[in-house]
């Protein structure tokens, strides 16, 4: 019994497991986030993205925010259209949040019982999966990030993206990718001077 459950917990292969622990996750998320009053950061996004025109959410808002638009912009069509408060500010935090678990859950190297525990953190589940901020978009460019890395030099265009959709989302989002590009020009201009014996 004992070797069977270390033989399930070390396997790398992704399969049902992901999928029930995906389910459960948003199963939680979604009735923690019924019982979660937005606090007034969440609600200073909603006003923002209702109120403000499209240009003032990208080019005069950002320099008081503190981090870049998109994240206003996402919520805008929702905020302006007149959708409830409350429960779109929630789908819309769920729905990002969910896709980052999915690349965690089906991309990951993570043994499965890492995999399957990780997505139950405070962080993951209540801090960015509930709180609705710029948080849950960002996790998933970090997860996307991640996805892509091992791939980078041969497919580079779906790396720049996720750096690019870090920038896009928040402030601390555009150091990280920084520095992330910041190795991978080392790692290529190691490479290259390498090739050439300099």
């Amino acid at each position: 019994m004992k070797e069977k459950f270390k033989s399930w917990a070390f396997s790398k292969e992704h399969g049902k497991c992901d999928v029930i622990t995906l389910i459960i996750y948003l199963l939680g998320v979604c009735t923690v986030s019924f019982f979660h009053e937005p606090w007034f950061d969440e609600a200073q996004s909603w006003a923002i993205a209702r109120s403000g025109t499209i240009k003032e959410i990208l080019f005069e808002i950002p320099h008081y925010e503190g981090h870049p638009p998109l994240w206003h912009l996402i919520l805008a069509p929702f905020a302006k259209l007149g959708a409830p408060y409350e429960l779109s500010l929630a789908a819309v935090n769920i729905f990002f949040m969910t896709l980052a678990v999915a690349v965690l859950l089906f991309k990951s190297p993570f043994p499965k019982l890492i995999r399957c525990l990780l997505p139950f953190n405070f962080f993951l589940f209540y801090q960015y999966g509930v709180v609705s901020r710029p948080y849950s978009v960002l996790t998933l460019s970090f997860f996307l990030a991640a996805a892509f890395y091992p791939s980078r030099n041969k497919k580079p265009l779906r790396y720049v993206f996720s750096l690019a959709f870090m920038c896009m989302i928040h402030s601390f989002g555009i150091i990280f990718a920084g520095g992330l590009c910041v190795v991978w020009l080392s790692e290529i201009i190691s490479k290259y001077v390498k090739e050439k014996h300099f």
